[in-house]
């Protein structure tokens, strides 16, 4: 769980909006009409009457007007831990108007405490229960542009295509992860390729390009000497197996692989790709 934002409840956005950014300086970074997310930490809400905050704390009166909120993807697991706790809810997990799902809680103190699932969790979740983009969009208030930049990231961020003949994932590549110079994976283009890449000699064996999966599991040799020399220096160096990998494939099937390397590789905070080269997400800088 990341800390994200504190909540402000204002009566009246345009306004709010106005004053925080014309006379304290503060930059709008994300504008969804009634919620507007301000940098250094701050976040404006024009919170509607019927919404459960509303409803309970009275945010109409000069108390209450503020909440502090934190992103998770694993909210059922921190729901569950708090409520072992006895902690005081104001809601149980619930899917907001826009889409999101969230819960709130009280400290010890009374005061209020968010956890939601990140921006592009939920937009997500909402493509897969068959939404499109601009449906997203409209639904929400995020920018159809944004939408559909979380949509791509999605459909490129783990894929069969980025599985490498020698058993790595190519996703979790620092090569692939990062914004500049970005390499597109072993079976893409050679373009901001590394030289180790294009010459590899695992990818250039010729019993590889014979065999019918293009998978070193099925190379008579396999695990050839090559191969046994990469697996020994990303298991001891970056507790990741190029050989079970390809022998999860090989019983289990390519797709079930992915499966618990989503599982395995999505950063717990944000919802992104942890680095297998660097041991934590490049967004937010949190350890798998």
């Amino acid at each position: 769980m990341k800390f994200h934002s504190t909540v402000l409840f204002v009566s009246n956005i345009k306004k709010s909006k106005e004053f925080y950014t014309k006379n304290l300086g503060f930059k709008i970074e994300n504008d969804f009409g009634s919620n507007v997310m301000l940098n250094q930490g701050l976040s404006l809400w024009e919170i509607k009457p019927e919404h459960p905050i509303s409803q309970r704390l009275k945010t109409n009166e000069n108390s209450n007007r503020f909440e502090l909120y934190f992103e998770a993807i694993n909210i059922e697991e921190i729901y569950s831990k708090l409520e072992k706790a006895g902690t005081e809810f104001l809601h149980r997990i619930q899917e907001e108007p826009w889409g999101q799902r969230t819960f709130r809680f009280f400290d010890p103190d009374s005061h209020l405490v968010e956890v939601g699932e990140p921006l592009e969790v939920f937009v997500q979740n909402m493509n897969e229960k068959g939404l499109t983009a601009i449906e997203i969009s409209q639904k929400s208030g995020i920018p159809a542009k944004t939408v559909n930049s979380i949509l791509d990231l999605k459909k490129y961020k783990m894929n069969s295509t980025l599985i490498a003949p020698c058993g790595m994932n190519c996703a979790l590549c620092l090569g692939f992860l990062r914004d500049k110079n970005k390499c597109s994976g072993c079976w893409g283009d050679n373009n901001n390729k590394p030289y180790h890449c294009t010459a590899c000699s695992i990818k250039n064996c010729d019993l590889l390009q014979s065999t019918e999966s293009k998978f070193c599991y099925d190379c008579p040799k396999y695990p050839c000497k090559r191969l046994k020399q990469l697996d020994k220096r990303y298991r001891e160096k970056y507790k990741m197996s190029m050989i079970a990998n390809l022998d999860y494939i090989k019983t289990e099937g390519i797709e079930k692989f992915i499966k618990t390397e989503l599982d395995r590789w999505t950063c717990k905070d944000c919802g992104q790709t942890v680095c297998v080269h660097r041991g934590f997400c490049l967004k937010c800088q949190e350890k798998n």
